[in-house]
């Protein structure tokens, strides 16, 4: 029974994995900034109309980490996905000063460390 099945390492090995085009890859990151975008700002008015109907002057703790985690999401999908959309718009290549290119390489690599910093700050 399992000797008819094809080997899958040989199938693979011998077929070139095809790169998906770049309209897919676009959409796929829009929906990523979207998503967060949507996803975050939800629940950060979800914290403050509950205060508000509960009276309350101050966020508790966890509502604090809670609004800390969602801005550091949202600055995160903005710094480092949408310089990446831009980048992956203009492949092969990059229609800009080297500097720039540089730029935002880094804030791309550097904002997983902010997120990081933020999340374990509070």
């Amino acid at each position: 029974m399992f000797d008819q099945l094809p080997n899958s390492s040989n199938t693979t090995s011998t077929q070139a994995m095809e790169q998906p085009s770049l309209e897919i890859m676009l959409l796929h990151h829009l929906m990523i900034i979207l998503l967060t975008l949507f996803g975050n700002s939800l629940l950060i008015y979800v914290i403050y109309k509950n205060n508000k109907v509960l009276r309350r002057k101050r966020v508790t703790p966890v509502q604090m980490l809670m609004l800390h985690m969602c801005a550091a999401d949202i600055l995160f999908a903005l710094i480092s996905v949408g310089p990446t959309m831009a980048i992956t718009a203009t492949v092969p290549f990059f229609y800009g000063p080297n500097w720039l290119c540089k730029f935002t390489k880094f804030l791309a690599s550097d904002s997983h460390v902010c997120f990081v910093v933020s999340s374990r700050g509070y």
